[in-house]
């Protein structure tokens, strides 16, 4: 929670030094409105719509084994993930993070 909070500051923080070169994007926009999502992607950095984006996981592309989402990005874009954290984590580990993270958390609308 700490690690996340410190990196999303801190992204946001340098973006704001390179006007119009930054674009966030939300997981779940991502995962809910893939395409949507995708062509506001493609138009911020002047790419054309390629259907192929939405079925990344007929790529051939290998990912590396060293890298632990790999097996997560290699599947179609689902939903199973969003707000997995406040279901699969204990009370008291959701705690924790809230502490630790709750300015961001909010700032993102994670919780009120």
């Amino acid at each position: 929670g700490k690690y996340w909070a410190v990196v999303v500051e801190e992204i946001r923080s340098q973006a704001a030094s390179v006007p119009g070169r930054y674009l966030e994007v939300r997981y779940e926009d991502l995962v809910s409105r893939p395409r949507e999502t995708m062509a506001r992607v493609l138009a911020f950095l002047d790419e054309p719509w390629d259907e192929r984006v939405l079925s990344h996981q007929d790529s051939n592309l290998e990912l590396p084994s060293t890298e632990s989402s790999s097996e997560e990005v290699a599947k179609a874009i689902h939903t199973r993930s969003v707000s997995r954290w406040k279901t699969e984590l204990s009370p008291g580990d959701r705690a924790k993070i809230e502490s630790w993270a709750t300015p961001m958390l909010k700032e993102l609308g994670y919780v009120a």
